[in-house]
Formats: structure tokens, C-alpha cells, sequence
């Protein structure tokens, strides 16, 4: 379970004897947001990429009818909130058969975090500040 609070987070993290701690850690200073346009660019490359090599590779094929109702979502604006969570068939891109199209790799992990509302921008910001 997560709590958003201005800077501190509060994560419920599992002990190994299953009970639960609660931890504050710093995070961004706001809920990511979703940015329906850079979603949308996104999601616009990795369907035409998945298109193109779904002839070579199964598992592109895989992908692009399992995401295919969530790229549908995404270009008619249905989507609204950020996603907890990457976006489905990220085994696939890092780890699975298509990893080795690192263009393929980059669009699906340009995707996922759109989808989560985090974009290059925002995550670079996070990554400069001390903690």
C-alpha cells in the first residue's frame, strides 16, 4: 500500500515473518500525472513497431493482440489516470525473445512509463534532486 503526502511516501512493506512495517521514503513532490499526448505518441510507435516485427517474432504478435485493447483505449482518450504498475507483456521487451530489438525495448519502456504517468522529463528531475 502506498500514501502520497507532498514529498514523503509511506509504503507498507511485507517483513519476511509476514507481518507489515510502514517506511517513509522521500519521493517526487507530486502524484504522477498522465499526459494523454505523450501516451498516445508512445503508444502510436510501439503498435507500429510491434506491426512490423509481429511477422518475424511470435511474441510480438502476442504483444500486439494483447495490448491492442489498451492502445484502442489510449487513442480514443479513454484513458484518464495513470496506471499503478508497468503496462502488460513487459516480460516480453526485458527479458523474453524481443529484447534483442532495443528499439523494441525503448518504446515498450517509453510506453509503460506514460502509462504510469512518469515521462523522461519527470524522471530526470527525480533522479538530479539530493535525496
Amino acid at each position: 500500500m502506498i500514501e502520497y503526502s507532498g514529498e514523503l511516501t509511506q509504503v507498507l512493506i511485507p517483513n519476511r515473518n509476514g507481518s507489515s512495517a510502514r517506511r517513509v521514503i522521500k519521493a517526487m513532490q507530486s502524484i504522477p500525472q498522465l499526459n494523454l499526448q505523450v501516451l498516445q505518441d508512445s503508444c502510436k510507435r510501439l503498435r507500429a513497431l510491434l506491426q512490423t516485427y509481429s511477422n518475424l517474432e511470435p511474441d510480438a504478435a502476442l504483444c500486439l493482440r494483447e495490448l491492442t485493447p489498451i492502445f484502442d483505449q489510449v487513442m480514443a482518450s479513454q484513458i484518464h489516470e495513470p496506471r499503478h504498475g508497468a503496462a502488460p507483456c513487459g516480460y516480453y521487451f526485458h527479458e523474453g525473445s524481443l529484447r534483442k530489438y532495443p528499439e523494441l525495448e525503448e518504446a515498450f519502456s517509453d510506453f509503460s512509463m506514460a502509462w504510469q504517468g512518469w515521462d523522461q522529463a519527470s524522471i530526470k528531475s527525480f533522479l538530479s534532486r539530493k535525496t
